[in-house]
């Protein structure tokens, strides 16, 4: 299999597996298998591990379900949001990838808001977990249909700091919410039929607008900050 965009073909992606049904998991480990580009260094099957041995391991990816028990033994509870937040409190600098059975908007608005950068389903293709990992590893994202709408209800009405994501043109939402599903400059150039100096000039004024240094830090505001319309942003400090 070909190499990802931006990812050197000699490089191994270091997947950890979160997910506490033992059959599911083991098809997801064959799936990475069948890629001498992608390694699964572990699989935890609760959430409390996972935030233990995630931090130390510090894998290229760390491929998550959301409905996980807290501990081993304990009955199923829907804390995946929360093992992502805590990993990411103490190593900011997780790539995660959410694989669920359920997109519904809150599911998907807690998962980007602790933190997620690719939101998948599990009825999905094999190939597009791949591929989801292999972008969240890039530090970019894939989103399902059902978690891009929702990051298209969130764009128009989030703020960060008093800079409302609504002062941005109708072109630039559009812009930042198909780069936020996964989207590159040249796809976002092909759907919209813009030209690629204008993305980069859109990219420009999103940036000024929402006063943040990189295209990247741009994506990453808008998926990371699923909230609703009436919640106030997180900082984007630091």
């Amino acid at each position: 299999m070909a190499a990802e965009p931006g990812v050197p073909a000699d490089t191994t992606l270091r997947v950890v597996i979160v997910e506490n049904h033992a059959l599911y998991r083991k098809g997801l480990r064959a799936q990475f298998e069948t890629d001498s580009a992608i390694e699964v260094i572990a699989e935890f099957d609760n959430a409390t591990e996972a935030v233990r041995e995630v931090v130390r391991l510090r894998p290229s990816v760390v491929l998550m379900d959301l409905h996980l028990p807290w501990k081993s033994g304990a009955r199923s509870t829907y804390c995946g949001a929360q093992a992502i937040t805590e990993i990411r409190k103490s190593w900011p600098q997780a790539n995660i990838a959410v694989i669920s059975m359920f997109d519904d908007e809150e599911r998907v608005r807690e998962a980007l808001k602790a933190g997620a950068r690719s939101y998948v389903s599990k009825d999905g293709e094999p190939h597009e977990v791949v591929h989801a990992v292999r972008l969240t590893a890039q530090g970019k994202g894939l989103l399902n249909r059902e978690a891009s709408e929702v990051v298209k209800k969130i764009l128009p009405n989030s703020r960060n700091g008093g800079t409302s994501f609504a002062e941005l043109g109708p072109r630039e939402n559009e812009q930042l919410a198909l780069a936020a599903a996964g989207y590159t400059d040249r796809q976002i150039a092909g759907t919209l039929g813009l030209a690629p100096k204008t993305v980069a000039n859109y990219w420009t004024n999103i940036r000024t607008k929402l006063g943040v240094p990189t295209r990247e830090a741009a994506i990453e505001l808008a998926r990371g900050n699923g909230f609703r319309p009436d919640d106030k942003a997180p900082s984007n400090s630091g």
